[in-house]
């Protein structure tokens, strides 16, 4: 949100671009899908998403039978940036971002991936993958609370203070 604001952001300490936004979540529903067919779970969470459609969601069967092709014919980096290339991500520099970094360990996996390596082996790659980034500055400085324990910060906001657990 702040981004798209235009204001600049760092996301600071290990995160994982791969599964901590909406496109990297539908990328990883729609790839369960298609190892699981079964997977109700993973089409309702793929559906919910507004790509779903411009991927071409319709049947999930006819979805997994094209994706599995393009899977075994292109590798992951392919299929994953015909997906990224699909979604409107023109107002959104944080998920462009997120996008480019999935797309980077896509083309890692693919460039050391053995034959027998299929989606579950992807998905375990992509879910354990942390990147660590550095501190910026002139920029909102997004870290936990416990990053920023100790820091001289001008001004702090820490959100979700205002909710209750019930």
């Amino acid at each position: 949100l702040l981004q798209s604001k235009g204001i600049p952001v760092a996301i600071e300490g290990k995160t994982n671009p791969c599964v901590d936004n909406p496109l990297g979540a539908a990328i990883l529903a729609a790839l369960r899908l298609c190892a699981s067919p079964d997977d109700k779970l993973s089409e309702a969470l793929l559906r919910g998403f507004p790509v779903a459609q411009t991927w071409g969601i319709g049947t999930a069967w006819e979805f997994r039978k094209q994706t599995l092709a393009k899977l075994a014919q292109e590798g992951f980096a392919a299929t994953i940036r015909d997906w990224v290339n699909a979604s409107p991500l023109n107002d959104e520099p944080f998920l462009q971002e997120r996008a480019a970094a999935f797309l980077v360990a896509a083309e890692e996996f693919d460039d050391c991936r053995k034959s027998s390596d299929g989606i579950p082996d992807f998905l375990r790659f992509v879910e354990t993958r942390h990147t660590r980034e550095n501190e910026a500055s002139k920029v909102v400085r997004i870290m936990t609370v416990h990053q920023s324990k100790g820091l001289g910060f001008d001004m702090v906001i820490v959100s979700g203070l205002d909710q209750r657990n019930t």
